[in-house]
């Protein structure tokens, strides 16, 4: 009886294993650890070319053939880069494009086996737009979709495989005073004493961790200020509203707003009480009472941006180069 038990047990895991390939064959979303290995190559900077051997992550969501991958940032890209794709018999191929980028574009492809996936990123660059270095990132990419413990299932081990989620009943909440919504922010950690200054060869200077282009600079004046002012707040969270062309940046030290004044801060000082949205066309101003303080695309990233100012208690607005400023940030 125990031996036909045991494979009985057997069998239920075979199939387990074998039902688990067949769904991961057609199923690409979920989380992957990526390895990236290539070359950043520029046109008018020395050296000519660098290599990018770093790790990153890849999110990927799936509605039929149609696919959403979010890839990390790594040298050379900045930033995370959602791209619009489609998967079949086990390749897929994705695009990133933004009108107002016309200057840059990224393209990737791979192939899809079990739960591990391969393939190669191309990102051009030419020139036409300030601190955007010509030439391209040219690199290969491999990975292996990320398991979480369940206890449920056999081993412990299953694969990250989203599922639809039921449409939820929407709750009524009440309106409490004071209290501060959830905020689905968008911020990229760094490490405040690994901020350096480089020259990118064509006048203007790149604000890196090493890792990250976190900002590019006109000139070297601004980029070594800015770098001051991140380690005099120690700041560690670089926030964005409205990406991939955000209309407002701000800056984090942790959870909370930086505080305290440093030498020659250029910064305007504002009531938030007193902070109001207003439409303007089909824009949307941020103003201190008759004070013109921002202008964001629309009612979402305005209102976001109010949100953020009550959340963290902003009470001024910073700049680094004005009349035309390089870089902006709040303070208490």
């Amino acid at each position: 009886m125990e031996k036909k038990m045991k494979t009985i047990q057997y069998l239920v895991f075979l199939v387990a294993v074998l039902w688990s390939a067949s769904a991961w064959s057609q199923n690409l979303a979920g989380e992957y650890n990526i390895k990236v290995t290539g070359s950043n190559v520029h046109l008018h900077k020395s050296p000519a070319q660098s290599s990018v051997n770093t790790n990153t992550t890849l999110k990927v969501e799936q509605s039929g053939s149609r696919i959403t991958m979010t890839f990390g940032g790594f040298g050379g890209v900045s930033a995370a880069t959602i791209f619009k794709g489609d998967v079949g018999n086990n390749r897929f191929s994705a695009v990133w494009w933004y009108k107002g980028y016309p200057h840059e574009t990224k393209v990737m492809w791979g192939t899809v086996n079990g739960n591990k996936i391969k393939g190669r990123m191309i990102y051009p660059r030419v020139s036409g737009r300030q601190g955007l270095v010509p030439g391209w990132v040219d690199v290969s990419f491999s990975g292996q979709k990320k398991l979480v413990i369940n206890p449920g299932a056999i081993g412990g081990l299953t694969p990250v495989v989203p599922v639809t989620p039921v449409t939820p009943i929407t709750p009524i909440i009440p309106v409490i005073p004071g209290l501060v919504p959830l905020l689905d922010e968008d911020c990229l950690s760094f490490n405040p004493d690994k901020v350096k200054v480089e020259d990118e060869g064509d006048g203007t200077y790149l604000l890196t961790d090493g890792h990250s282009r976190m900002k590019v600079f006109p000139n070297k004046k601004e980029a070594r200020r800015a770098k001051r002012v991140i380690r005099h707040y120690r700041l560690n969270k670089h926030c964005f509203i409205g990406r991939p062309d955000p209309s407002l940046e701000y800056w984090l030290k942790g959870k909370k707003a930086p505080n305290g004044g440093m030498n020659n801060d250029d910064c305007i000082k504002f009531k938030p009480s007193n902070l109001t949205l207003k439409k303007e066309g089909s824009r949307w101003l941020l103003r201190d009472g008759s004070h013109r303080m921002h202008m964001f695309p629309n009612k979402k990233e305005a209102n976001k941006a109010l949100a953020v100012i009550k959340k963290y208690g902003f009470k001024r607005t910073c700049y680094i180069g004005r009349p035309d400023p390089s870089m902006t940030y709040f303070r208490k």
